[in-house]
C-alpha cells in the first residue's frame, strides 16, 4: 500500500515535489498499473478539495508502477514523477486511435479511439510540453477535439488509457495505447519543397510517354473484374513524407510515371507491387476538366520520388488539394506535363514520378475505348506492409527535407 499525501515536501514511497510548482496544481493524476497495463487503476483529484489518496498494489508489487502527474488549470502538466525502477512497456496501437485533421491551416486536430478511452497526454516532442486530457468513458468510438492549435511539422506523442468510470475521480485500467505522430505542413511549406523537388530535377532529361501504369497482383485485377471491372479508390496512406497534409485526408488511386532511359524510356522489367500491370492513356488522366497539383516529394535512401495529385475539378478532392498543396499547370511544370506544340506528354526523368488520380475508374470502359491494356512483369521483394502502411521517407537527406529554421520561419510569416 502507498499512501500518497498532496502538497507536502514528500510522499511516503520517496517521491519529492517541488513546492513552487505544487502550488499551481488544479488536479493530480494518478496512474497506478501492472506493467502489461491489464490492471490498474487512475485517479483524478481535485487538489483544492482532496489532499490525501491511497493506492492498494496487489500481491507482485514488483510488476506494477505508479505514475504521478500535477496538472494546472489549463490541463498542463507542470510536475511528473514515478515510482518505477524499470522502463515500462509501451504498446503501439494506431488501429484504435487515430488523429484527425479538422484544420490545417489553424492546427486543429481531434482524436479518435476505437474503445472506452478514459484519459490521454499529449506531448510535444522538442519542448516535452505535456497535456492532460480527460474523456467520456464509454464503448464504441469517441472523438475528443483537442482544444488548442498544434505547431506545424512538429512530432507529439499521445499515451492514451482504457478502463470504465467507478465513480467520481476513480477509474478502473484496462489498456494502454502509445504512439507519435507528426502534424502537417502547411500549404507555404508544400511550396518550399515544391521548390527542392524542382530544383532537384532542374537538369533531368525530358522523355515522351504515353501511359501511367499501376502494378498490382493478378488475383487484385480478377477480383475487380468480378466486380464489375471499376476499380475503386482507398484512403492514402502515410508513405513519403509524414507531415505530407495528403496523407489520411483524401482518397485515390496510385499510377507511376516512372521510365528508365537508355537512348528512349522503357518500363521497368519488374515491380514490388505484383505482376500484372495496367496501362492507362496519359489523356485519361490530364485534360481540361482535371486539376494538377503538387504534393510530395521523399526519398529512401535511394531515388527520389514526387507525388503529384489529379483530380476532377471541383470536386471534394479538388478543393481539399487547392487549399492544401501546390496548384500546377498541366502544360509548364518541371515533373510531367502535355507539350501543344510537339503534341505529346512529358516526364522529367530525374525523379520517380507518382500519380494519385482522386476518382474510381472503370477499366471495362477504358478498354473499350482502347485508352488502356494489360501487361506482365517480374515480381520483386514484398512491399504489402508498406504499400498499406505507408513507408516513411529518410529523415537524414538534405534535399527532400526542410530545415528547421525553414519551417518555423515560413510559419511566423
Amino acid at each position: 500500500m502507498s499512501d500518497i499525501l498532496l502538497h507536502k515536501v514528500k510522499i511516503k514511497n520517496g517521491i519529492k515535489i517541488k513546492m513552487d510548482t505544487a502550488r499551481e496544481w488544479c488536479k493530480a493524476v494518478i496512474v497506478a498499473a501492472h506493467r502489461s497495463y491489464k490492471r490498474g487503476m487512475v485517479f483524478i483529484l481535485d487538489t483544492q478539495n482532496q489532499q490525501r489518496a491511497t493506492v492498494v498494489i496487489p500481491d507482485d508489487p514488483d510488476n506494477f508502477f505508479i505514475k504521478f502527474y500535477g496538472v494546472d488549470a489549463m490541463g498542463k502538466v507542470v510536475d511528473e514523477y514515478s515510482r518505477d525502477s524499470h522502463e515500462n512497456k509501451r504498446s503501439e496501437d494506431m488501429k484504435n486511435i487515430r488523429i484527425l485533421k479538422r484544420d490545417i491551416p489553424n492546427g486543429r486536430y481531434a482524436m479518435k479511439s476505437e474503445g472506452n478511452m478514459t484519459i490521454f497526454f499529449l506531448k510535444e516532442v522538442e519542448t516535452g510540453e505535456k497535456h492532460f486530457f480527460q474523456c467520456q468513458s464509454g464503448a464504441g468510438t469517441t472523438v475528443y477535439e483537442i482544444p488548442f492549435q498544434l505547431k506545424p511539422v512538429r512530432d507529439y506523442v499521445v499515451e492514451a488509457f482504457y478502463g470504465c468510470c467507478l465513480g467520481q475521480g476513480k477509474h478502473s485500467l484496462s489498456g494502454h495505447a502509445h504512439f507519435e505522430f507528426r502534424t502537417a505542413m502547411l500549404q507555404k511549406h508544400v511550396q518550399l519543397l515544391y521548390n527542392r523537388a524542382s530544383e532537384f530535377c532542374r537538369l533531368g532529361r525530358r522523355c515522351a510517354i504515353n501511359h501511367l501504369y499501376r502494378n498490382k497482383p493478378r488475383h487484385y485485377f480478377e477480383k475487380i473484374r468480378s466486380r464489375g471491372g471499376v476499380m475503386t479508390k482507398y484512403m492514402k496512406n502515410n508513405g513519403g513524407d509524414q507531415a505530407s497534409p495528403l496523407n489520411r485526408s483524401i482518397q485515390g488511386l496510385f499510377f507511376s510515371a516512372y521510365y528508365k532511359y537508355d537512348g528512349c524510356p522503357y518500363l521497368p522489367e519488374d515491380s514490388p507491387f505484383g505482376d500484372q500491370r495496367l496501362h492507362v492513356a496519359l489523356p485519361f488522366f490530364i485534360h481540361k476538366s482535371n486539376n494538377l497539383y503538387f504534393a510530395d516529394f521523399f526519398c529512401h535512401y535511394t531515388n527520389h520520388h514526387v507525388t503529384l495529385v489529379v483530380t476532377k475539378a471541383e470536386s471534394y478532392s479538388d478543393q481539399f488539394c487547392r487549399k492544401h498543396l501546390t496548384s500546377l499547370s498541366k502544360t509548364n511544370n518541371p515533373f510531367l506535363y502535355y507539350n501543344r506544340r510537339r503534341g505529346s506528354y512529358f516526364v522529367n526523368a530525374a525523379l520517380n514520378i507518382e500519380v494519385f488520380y482522386t476518382e474510381n475508374i472503370d477499366i471495362g470502359d477504358l478498354m473499350y475505348r482502347n485508352q488502356a491494356y494489360f501487361s506482365y512483369c517480374y515480381v520483386i521483394g514484398n512491399s504489402r506492409g508498406k504499400s498499406f502502411i505507408g513507408q516513411g521517407k529518410n529523415k537524414e537527406c538534405q534535399k527532400c527535407n526542410l530545415k528547421s529554421e525553414e519551417i518555423i520561419e515560413t510559419f511566423l510569416k
